[in-house]
């Protein structure tokens, strides 16, 4: 209902009279084409951040600690195979790892999972291209316990190392984390949860990367993949990384002795 207002007549005469709103005037065309010019404008003056636009950038600034050498701290080396796998979790969509102990590449992998979830973007990843923030990453082993490690002891100590040693100066943008049992949440609103091996941990959360360790040793390693890579075929990723172990499903899926078909 429209407001009222008084107003004095010449006659002298107190009269009520309704406020009528003015008309909503449309964005002319002109308008929209030069809201977006200032958008394109402002998004290309933005700063940009190699590491959260290149990965092997984003390792040079990722520090790791080595329990073995009494938990030496140190930076992820510049290793030649290590760049060559950094290319691969971001060019192979199903990728599986077979590794020696003590190469990095767990490590390496737990850089990777940071820099998804964080935001990082590569046009040869389209997935990625989409937003920087709200990604799910699935960290899973044979236990809960197992994945809760990796989640704590790798995932959350290379980011709270890293950001101590200044990785914000390269991102200012990093997101912020908050812990507890079995995940970690980033302030962009993405995901790390930590799992066990099985279909049903895995099963109706939509993906954007599936960490998998020591896939060679899981009992329940079928079901859990067939169960699971439907979950990333809007456009997600899976690594999975292990040491060798004759008559596994693992050695099965490497040497192409089941069909493809379950795995594709």
């Amino acid at each position: 209902m429209p407001q009222q207002t008084k107003e004095m007549t010449a006659l002298g005469k107190l009269i009520t009279r309704p406020i009528v709103p003015e008309p909503v005037k449309e964005e002319s065309v002109y308008q929209k084409l030069l809201a977006l010019e200032q958008h394109i404008r402002v998004s290309e003056a933005a700063p940009i951040h190699p590491c959260c636009n290149d990965f092997r950038q984003f390792l040079r600034l990722c520090w790791t600690k080595d329990e073995a050498a009494g938990g030496k701290v140190a930076l992820m080396p510049d290793w030649p195979f290590l760049d060559d796998l950094a290319e691969d979790l971001i060019l192979v969509p199903k990728l599986f790892v077979e590794k020696s102990r003590r190469v990095l590449a767990s490590w390496l992998v737990c850089c990777f999972d940071v820099w998804v979830a964080a935001g990082g973007q590569d046009p040869r990843w389209p997935t990625l291209m989409n937003a920087r923030g709200n990604r799910q990453v699935f960290v899973a082993a044979r236990q809960f316990e197992q994945a809760n490690w990796f989640l704590f002891e790798r995932i959350k100590f290379l980011i709270e190392e890293s950001v101590r040693r200044g990785l914000r100066q390269y991102w200012p943008d990093f997101p912020r984390w908050s812990w507890k049992e079995g995940l970690g949440v980033a302030s962009n609103g993405s995901r790390i949860s930590a799992v066990a091996q099985g279909a049903d941990q895995l099963r109706g959360h939509g993906a954007t990367f599936h960490h998998w360790e020591e896939v060679s040793f899981w009992e329940r390693a079928k079901e859990t993949v067939e169960g699971s890579v439907p979950t990333i075929r809007g456009g997600g990723h899976i690594c999975m990384i292990t040491t060798a172990n004759a008559n596994s499903y693992a050695e099965m899926l490497v040497t192409g002795r089941i069909r493809r078909t379950a795995y594709e």
